[in-house]
């Protein structure tokens, strides 16, 4: 397997959130394709926090893109500008999003948001010993609900559907996973 040749690329669209890139590539068995779009975003951190009584914490909060109420673990974009770490946007975001902080963040993995159209990561944290420490600092386009439900109940609402974001559902795996390595879950 190769590689695909970029042969030039130009912005056709560019925002403080995203830029839209389009590419022209040669295939490697000799096509060109003169209107490849890429999404340039920042990386995204996800944290699943878990309370000293195995409660996670789930957000909840109208997602316009498709036009729906989603439940989710607390998420979003790192702070280029200011040369933050996937740990410190990851522990921002959460408190933020939630008002809690957690005694430990664990790097749980590193995943391709989009590998198709999206040059994003998003980074994926395990968060140990939840507890509240304030309130909510939301920004003034967020209007976010927190869940705080038991283990079993988020493992059961992605399986029945109810959490359905697939970096959401990909990182409750990885967690409940990396759980029962520790010895934390039986």
């Amino acid at each position: 397997m190769k590689k695909w040749q970029q042969l030039h690329s130009a912005y056709v669209f560019q925002s403080p959130y995203f830029n839209i890139r389009r590419d022209a590539c040669q295939l490697p068995h000799g096509p060109v394709i003169d209107d490849y779009y890429v999404y340039e975003a920042p990386d995204i951190v996800m944290v699943f926090a878990l309370t000293p009584q195995h409660e996670v914490l789930l957000v909840e909060q109208y997602k316009h893109g498709i036009g729906d109420i989603c439940i989710e673990l607390p998420a979003g974009m790192m702070q280029l500008d200011e040369n933050e770490s996937p740990l410190e946007a990851a522990r921002r975001e959460f408190m933020e999003e939630t008002g809690y902080d957690a005694a430990t963040y664990e790097l749980l993995g590193k995943l391709i948001h989009n590998p198709t159209r999206a040059n994003n990561h998003v980074y994926t944290f395990l968060a140990l010993d939840a507890f509240r420490n304030g309130q909510q600092n939301l920004d003034p386009n967020e209007d976010i609900q927190v869940h705080c439900v038991p283990l079993e109940q988020a493992l059961a609402w992605v399986r029945t559907g109810r959490i359905t974001a697939a970096d959401s559902v990909a990182t409750i795996y990885m967690a409940y996973d990396a759980l029962q390595q520790r010895g934390i879950l039986r």
